[in-house]
């Protein structure tokens, strides 16, 4: 729609590139494009206090005083499992964590690996645009160095 209507490449851009937020086609969910060109272009685009990094942080904060445990700073090796339910997580250091739950965050080959089983049919995997998005405040309008 855009490149119909829309002939110049670098303003084709400027209505485009939300295509990266949503992870899907533009021709897949266009209520999705919509309200990102609307909101970014009517509304403004607004930040937490704090910047971005304040986000994760709060999430952490309320994940802790639910009373998630977080250990940073090593890799699984190993998921312990009682039948179907993962019971405690091995690192590679060689501390055992028992568990209720456990958040695999891992790339999928890797979380086949620590399951410990691969799907008799692998599925056909679609590729969807991502992008990672620096928000970076400047003290001075030029950069130096």
């Amino acid at each position: 729609m855009v490149k119909r209507h829309i002939t110049d490449p670098r303003l084709r851009r400027v209505f485009t590139f939300q295509s990266l937020y949503a992870g899907v086609a533009p021709q897949d969910a266009l209520a999705a494009y919509a309200v990102i060109a609307y909101m970014d272009t009517i509304s403004g685009v607004f930040f937490p206090r704090g910047g971005v990094r304040a986000l994760p942080d709060a999430l952490a904060a309320a994940a802790a005083c639910a009373g998630v445990q977080f250990h940073y700073g090593s890799q699984v090796s190993e998921l312990e499992r009682d039948g179907a339910r993962i019971t405690a997580v091995r690192a590679d250091k060689g501390e055992r964590i028992a568990c209720d739950a456990v958040v695999l965050t891992t790339e999928l080959p890797t979380t086949y690996r620590l399951l410990g089983r691969t799907p008799r049919r692998l599925r056909r995997l679609q590729a969807a645009p991502s992008a990672v998005v620096v928000h970076a405040g400047c003290r001075s309008a030029t950069i130096t160095g």
